[in-house]
């Protein structure tokens, strides 16, 4: 065996994952895609364009490849937080044609959005239609800024601008039909990013009655969606909050109000294939300032426990701190998905039990590039995952405020920057449909129609 045969032996064994064979359409559409990708570095030359950031770079969202990755079919978005759903300017577009939202465009809380009151009531207090605010007091380019992490303050914090902009759209779950009316927009958003199946994570604040309406809204926005397009399919992650500040009886009300719904809202869509719309839970916040998961265990479990159908998801990891350890936590308590798991390369003895259980790590990278857990995405541990046979899947996180394009942004940074191919690219996103929460009917469906458009996806090259 010669020096050239060793190192290609050494290489091959360094890669855990199996990749299919492509077929002769798709081998065109790799071709043409890694040409694009060798075209746009050798563009930028001299320039540093592997820290990607998609809400401010114009020429590399205008670019070829950028494109293609637009129109690539993506399937699933299983990691997005319901109030971001949508990047900046479509969610925009949702409000300027929504006048049941008003806004303060000038007072104590300016950028903040009101729904669920009279609009004599909001009149009074000084606030407008967000279409009447972009037509003379902010503009739309402003506006547009200063709701995303474009307009964050010098020598603040991302997260802590991040948790900010929140708290001035957490009222639109406020009225039902606005509420139903942003979803609705939302998914057809999606379906026009070639993304078939959303499980948004929502906070379920309020009472019972409330909580059943609120999801009854999203799950009414989503069957509208559904009878107009074949394949689409959601499923809501009752999400709680765990952060520091907050009191441990807020969290056990969020966790509760998620299991109530679990309990008691039923997507009878197909009367054939009845489920629970709210299908998993998770647990969320900024990871290093909130309670570990071993600070909760007892909750975590005790649900599982009395809901053995219920599907557990887990924030984990997503800390650049060296004793954050809470991806264990997250494999411990039997998680099906972890979110981000950014520090699990600190853990390499967790690999083999994650393969074997099927846990599947979801990876946000231009989240994570945002909220500065990487500087350069060239670094992201996601690839040595992804190498050792991990199951891997990409999510948006938070496009609302982070992206130019939902998952778009994301496919185009892991081809620009993890020189991904369509190999790669078809592996995540099977990876994704089969770590859907979904029933094996609407899996098997999605699975067809995306294979159909993704096969006309390839042919076109």
């Amino acid at each position: 065996m010669n020096y050239f045969e060793k190192r290609d032996r050494l290489s091959g064994s360094s890669i855990f994952v199996k990749y299919e064979s492509l077929t002769p359409q798709e081998k065109r559409a790799d071709e043409a895609i890694r040409k694009m990708r060798a075209e746009l570095i050798d563009r930028y030359k001299g320039k540093d364009i592997y820290r990607v950031d998609m809400l401010s770079d114009e020429e590399l969202i205008g670019s070829p490849l950028h494109k293609v990755m637009h129109e690539l079919p993506k399937a699933c978005d299983l990691h997005v937080h319901g109030l971001c759903l949508m990047p900046v300017r479509e969610f925009v577009d949702f409000l300027i044609g929504n006048e049941d939202i008003f806004i303060d465009a000038d007072g104590k809380d300016r950028g903040k959005l009101f729904t669920g009151g009279s609009t004599e009531e909001y009149r009074s207090k000084g606030y407008m239609t967000v279409r009447e605010c972009t037509e003379g007091v902010i503009s739309r380019d402003i506006l547009e800024r200063m709701w995303t992490l474009k307009g964050l303050p010098d020598g603040e914090l991302p997260w802590d601008y991040f948790e900010l902009l929140f708290a001035q759209h957490g009222d639109l779950d406020k009225s039902f039909d606005v509420f139903e009316d942003y979803y609705y927009h939302a998914f057809m958003y999606y379906v026009s990013e070639g993304i078939l199946h959303v499980e948004p994570r929502v906070l379920l604040f309020g009472d019972h009655d409330t909580v059943i309406k609120k999801v009854k809204a999203i799950m009414n926005a989503y069957h509208r969606v559904r009878r107009e397009n074949k394949g689409f399919t959601c499923t809501v992650v009752g999400t709680v909050l765990k952060h520091i500040n907050l009191s441990i009886d807020v969290t056990k009300m969020l966790l509760e109000n998620a299991l109530f719904a679990y309990k008691n809202v039923t997507d009878d869509y197909d009367p054939d294939c009845k489920r629970p719309f709210v299908g998993a839970i998770d647990f969320v916040n900024e990871e290093d300032h909130s309670r570990d998961l071993k600070e909760i265990a007892d909750l975590i479990e005790k649900a599982t426990a009395d809901n053995p159908e219920l599907t557990l998801l887990l924030h984990a990891g997503e800390s650049n701190i060296p004793t954050n350890s809470n991806v264990i936590d997250a494999v411990l308590l039997g998680a099906k998905r972890i979110g981000h798991a950014f520090n699990l390369f600190r853990y390499p003895g967790l690999y083999k039990e994650i393969r074997e259980k099927d846990i599947c790590i979801e990876v946000c990278p231009i989240s994570n590039r945002i909220l500065n857990y990487t500087a350069d995405l060239r670094l992201h541990p996601a690839v040595g995952y992804i190498n050792a046979g991990l199951p891997v899947v990409i999510g948006s996180d938070d496009p609302g405020y982070q992206e130019h394009s939902t998952l778009t942004d994301d496919f185009f940074a892991i081809v620009l920057c993890w020189n991904f191919g369509i190999a790669e690219i078809k592996k995540l996103i099977k990876t994704s449909i089969g770590h859907a929460v979904i029933t094996g009917k609407d899996r098997k469906e999605l699975e067809e129609v995306w294979k159909e458009k993704f096969d006309a996806f390839c042919s076109r090259f």
